[in-house]
C-alpha cells in the first residue's frame, strides 16, 4: 500500500508534465537551413503577443506562417530580451525590454527559430515558421484579380 501511495503522485506529476504548455519536445521541428516546415509538424499556433513572465516566454513553443508579425511584451519585473539563436531561420532581437515594454518582429523565413533572453540565457523558447504557401487568399483579396481595397468589387 505504501508503494502505491508514493508511486501515484510521481505518476501524476509525469502525466501533467507531458501536457504542460512547455512540453513540446521539438521532435518535429524543421532544420534551420531554410527548408519548409509543414503546419502538421509544427507546435500550436502562436498568439499575436508572446508574454515574458516569471523568467519564461509564454508560450515556450509555437508556430506561425511566414510573414507573420508578433509582439513580445515584458510582463515581468526584470528586463529581458528576445534574441534569436545563431542559425535560427529568422534572425531577430527585441533589444532590452524593461518591465512593461514591448517590441514587434516579423518572421519571414520558414524554418525553426529558437530564441533566448541575452540577460537570462536559461530563458529559451522556439518559434516554428511554416511556409505560407499561396498568398492570394490573404485578407482583402478574394483571388478574383482586383485588389478589393476600397470598393468591394
Amino acid at each position: 500500500m505504501n508503494a502505491i501511495r508514493f508511486a501515484l503522485p510521481a505518476l501524476l506529476a509525469l502525466s501533467l508534465a507531458a501536457c504542460a504548455p512547455g512540453a513540446y519536445d521539438g521532435s518535429s521541428e524543421v532544420s534551420t537551413d531554410g527548408s519548409s516546415a509543414s503546419a502538421s509538424d509544427a507546435p500550436p499556433p502562436c498568439p499575436d503577443t508572446i508574454s515574458i513572465r516569471d523568467f519564461a516566454f509564454e508560450p515556450e513553443a509555437c508556430s506561425v506562417q511566414a510573414g507573420t508579425t508578433l509582439t513580445f511584451v515584458n510582463d515581468d519585473g526584470a528586463p529581458h530580451t528576445a534574441t534569436s539563436d545563431d542559425g535560427a531561420a529568422t534572425a531577430f532581437d527585441t533589444g532590452t525590454l524593461q518591465p512593461g515594454d514591448s517590441a514587434t518582429i516579423t518572421l519571414d523565413t520558414a524554418g525553426t527559430s529558437p530564441y533566448h533572453c541575452d540577460i537570462h540565457p536559461s530563458m529559451q523558447a522556439t518559434i516554428v515558421v511554416v511556409d505560407g504557401g499561396d498568398t492570394s487568399a490573404q485578407a482583402g483579396d478574394d483571388g478574383d484579380g482586383d485588389d478589393d481595397g476600397d470598393s468591394g468589387y
